[in-house]
């Protein structure tokens, strides 16, 4: 995805979003250089602009306000014009943004006193003369003079109010609206001449809010545009930006905050997900084992080497009486024996390979009468697994199927009616 010429990001800078504007289409990844200076007037440093999946962001933590040079300030006093030397406060050095510099204005004008403010922002002293006074007869009733001027400030928003060329009177009052010299306000500015001092009432200015149905631009999974809010936001304050405004196959939102009216969404939509989701299948594999084994024709007995646990195999005896002969079959001797072919008794053993401690805590020796040792799981040191096919005759489970006819001068049953 790349980021098209004229995309806009945004950036704080003076207590306000300022915007960055890529001057060419970007690839993924390509950074952008632009100086501060395009960006916010009186400030210095560059920012670095970063386009990520078609969304531009912008980073101007290198950014810094110029300072105030050390001039001479003109200011109007009783419409006499005067200046404020900052080089005797100062001794001739650049004065920090920010900084606040005090006058005696009684070496500016021998009619008044109190004390004249030059405060440094952003490049520019703003002055105040809200303390001076007029202590003398002569200018109780002065006029503010053509080109008087005062600043004000609001809500770190700055300016500064010129008469111009209108010579406000003594007692005279004129209204400003906010948002021509204090940036993002709304209400009006009283401008007031009060013996020759110029000032300027700011009290009913007040910062933008964001109403319902602002827009915020936002680029949601390549496609860029904007984006309303739901409800009314104060200045300074957050809400959400939903990305699906954009492009409906999106979801979740991007925060934005309200701007002296404007929503400003600093993430530019890297918050916006895509509802494709990838999901990732594992496969397991199931590994059967086939085993032959031949037994030979004739009675076989199946005995163990301990007599201590005769309670293992009177319980599998129980259960292979109990489940159905397939089942009985498959718990004892674990095999699925097939149909009987010659006088000798051929099966064939399909055993699931197993692992853990289950096959060797449960697997004893078993001694076949026809001389093949096997493994027989579930049988008990010393026990052997019967049960009762009539009052005189028992059979013993047998691996392979082998049955043998325990009373004297009975016939072992046909491998076809085995335990299966």
């Amino acid at each position: 995805l790349v980021c098209l010429k004229s995309q806009e990001a945004f950036v704080m800078l003076g207590g306000r979003a300022r915007n960055v504007t890529a001057t060419s289409d970007m690839i993924d990844g390509e950074n952008m250089t632009v100086q501060c200076s395009e960006v916010a007037t009186g400030y210095s440093g560059t920012t670095v602009a970063k386009c990520a999946l078609g969304v531009l962001t912008a980073d101007a933590s290198e950014c810094s306000s110029n300072p105030c040079a050390p001039i001479m300030v003109p200011v109007k006093i009783g419409s006499i014009s005067s200046f404020l030397n900052v080089t005797n406060v100062t001794e001739g050095k650049e004065v920090a943004s920010g900084t606040t510099l005090k006058f005696d204005v009684e070496l500016v004008h021998a009619d008044y006193h109190g004390t004249a403010i030059l405060k440094c922002l952003d490049g520019i002293f703003v002055p105040d003369l809200t303390d001076v006074l007029c202590k003398r007869s002569g200018c109780l009733t002065k006029s503010c003079g053509i080109f008087a001027r005062v600043g004000v400030l609001k809500t770190e928003q700055y300016g500064i109010i010129s008469t111009d060329y209108t010579n406000m009177q003594h007692k005279d009052t004129e209204t400003r609206n906010c948002g021509d010299h204090l940036y993002g306000h709304m209400g009006a500015i009283t401008l007031s001449c009060n013996m020759g001092i110029l000032a300027a009432d700011t009290s009913q200015c007040a910062a933008k809010p964001c109403e319902a149905g602002t827009p915020a631009t936002l680029v949601a999974s390549g496609l860029y545009g904007n984006a309303s809010i739901a409800s009314a936001v104060p200045h300074g304050q957050t809400t959400e930006v939903q990305c699906n405004e954009v492009n409906p196959a999106t979801s979740y939102f991007e925060v934005g905050t309200c701007s002296f009216g404007t929503i400003v969404a600093p993430g530019g939509g890297s918050a916006c997900l895509d509802y494709t989701v990838t999901r990732t299948t594992s496969t397991t594999t199931l590994t059967t084992t086939t085993t032959t084994v031949t037994l030979p024709a004739g009675v076989v007995e199946i005995k163990s080497d301990d007599s201590n646990n005769n309670l293992v195999g009177v319980a599998i005896g129980a259960a292979c009486f109990g489940v159905c002969l397939c089942c009985c079959w498959m718990f004892c001797c674990q095999s699925r024996p097939k149909t009987q072919s010659t006088p000798d008794l051929h099966r064939t053993h399909s055993f699931m390979s197993r692992t853990g401690s289950f096959m060797s805590s449960m697997t004893s020796n078993l001694s076949y009468q026809g001389g093949l040792d096997a493994s027989f799981g579930r049988s008990s040191p010393g026990s052997t697994l019967t049960r009762k096919v009539s009052p005189d005759v028992e059979e013993a489970c047998v691996e392979g199927g082998n049955l043998k006819a325990a009373a004297a001068g009975a016939s072992p049953r046909p491998a076809a009616d085995a335990w299966s």
